[in-house]
């Protein structure tokens, strides 16, 4: 559902005049979290990530997008002078249509229908941001490595399947080196195994037990 709103947006806004073509560099930040949030981003086929830096330079990895087509940067869009709460990263080139606050908010106003739109965005973007934080929050380090394993086992039907270490640990706040330790403990406690570089699990019934909230 996330997906379509983004794309119907996507559409509608290109439609707006007075915009500018931008680009970004792999690595390059497109919302930089804590920077005035002035205008919004409509990218198509991107690889992109979003990114929360905590006080103490922690970073989270609170998702990552393949092939995206949609906006950028609004969630503070109704915000006057607001900063962005988070950055969004270009994983690789990016090529974009940025639309300044003023020409997004007139356009909204004359097209309630994008308006509406909009809303229902940002709801399920701020639905599934909070949600990801909170378990960050409230569940410990091997709580949260195992839902994500199970989510990467479910994609693979329970067979093999592979695990971006780097990544996956970045998305729970903590280094490859903690996350590689879970690792080893779920397959010396004979839940996980290693074949080349893919895993499965061989218990998922203690796994699911473990979860359970």
């Amino acid at each position: 559902m996330l997906r379509d709103f983004d794309a119907k947006i996507y559409h509608r806004l290109l439609t707006i005049p007075g915009g500018k073509p931008v680009r970004y560099a792999a690595g390059q930040v497109i919302c930089f979290q804590g920077g005035e949030a002035n205008a919004l981003v409509v990218v198509s086929g991107a690889d992109i990530k979003v990114q929360y830096v905590s006080a103490s330079g922690r970073k989270y990895t609170l998702g990552q997008e393949e092939n995206y087509f949609g906006v950028l940067g609004e969630m503070e869009l109704f915000s006057g002078s607001g900063t962005h709460m988070l950055s969004v990263i270009a994983v690789n080139p990016v090529v974009g249509y940025q639309l300044s606050r003023e020409k997004v908010l007139g356009a909204l106003t004359k097209m309630p229908d994008l308006a509406l739109d909009f809303l229902a965005l940002m709801s399920n973007r701020y639905h599934t941001t909070v949600t990801r934080a909170m378990e960050n929050i409230l569940y410990g380090l091997r709580f949260n490595a195992l839902k994500s394993l199970v989510d990467l086992s479910d994609a693979a039907g329970h067979g093999l399947f592979q695990i971006a270490q780097d990544v996956e640990a970045e998305s729970l706040g903590t280094s490859s080196r903690a996350y590689r330790r879970i690792l080893k403990s779920l397959i010396d406690e004979g839940v996980l195994e290693k074949e080349g570089s893919a895993f499965r699990f061989i218990n998922l019934d203690r796994v699911f037990s473990e979860i359970q909230i």
